[in-house]
């Protein structure tokens, strides 16, 4: 919560590891959960989706199926956001467009801010490749605030650069 997110990985390895070693399979389940969260807000995108995997299989097992839905909802978030991120290298913007809104639906759905944010800028990158500045910023600002919630200072740089760059590219240069 303070955006120390390297410190939280290191302490959940921990507590992962003493989970394991007690069989408290419950507290693995949810330290699973959390370190998905904490790795894809590390941009360790296939790490992340591995551990919502491995929730997923760990909720089915204990007969969670809230909670197994919820890890398969995490996945389906991160199979969306690497297709997009596909389709716009292929310039394929509108499928990119699309797969970016159901992504940011399933993250609203979660409640975890930190989802959206993510697939908010892949999204404005996306407008930024259609030369569509107005919602390349409009992207920005949006993820702006939500970095700004969540102590997110890597994402909250990189929103605020992108605002400058759309500010520049219109001629904005005070604003920039």
């Amino acid at each position: 919560s303070q955006g120390e997110y390297e410190k939280a990985v290191v302490s959940l390895r921990e507590a992962l590891s003493i989970s394991e070693q007690f069989d408290l399979q419950h507290h693995h389940r949810l330290g699973l959960v959390r370190m998905g969260l904490l790795l894809w807000d590390l941009a360790r995108i296939p790490e992340s989706w591995r551990c919502f995997s491995e929730a997923m299989t760990a909720f089915e097992h204990a007969g969670d199926l809230q909670g197994a839905h919820f890890c398969r909802d995490c996945a389906e978030l991160i199979r969306l956001y690497e297709r997009g991120k596909k389709d716009r290298e292929i310039k394929l913007y509108y499928v990119s467009l699309q797969r970016f809104d159901k992504a940011i639906a399933l993250g609203r759905a979660t409640g975890i801010p930190d989802f959206e944010l993510k697939c908010l800028r892949q999204k404005c990158l996306t407008f930024w490749e259609m030369d569509r500045t107005d919602s390349f910023k409009e992207m920005s600002e949006q993820g702006l605030l939500i970095s700004m919630a969540i102590h997110h200072e890597v994402e909250r740089g990189r929103s605020l650069n992108n605002i400058g760059i759309a500010y520049h590219k219109q001629n904005e240069f005070s604003l920039a």
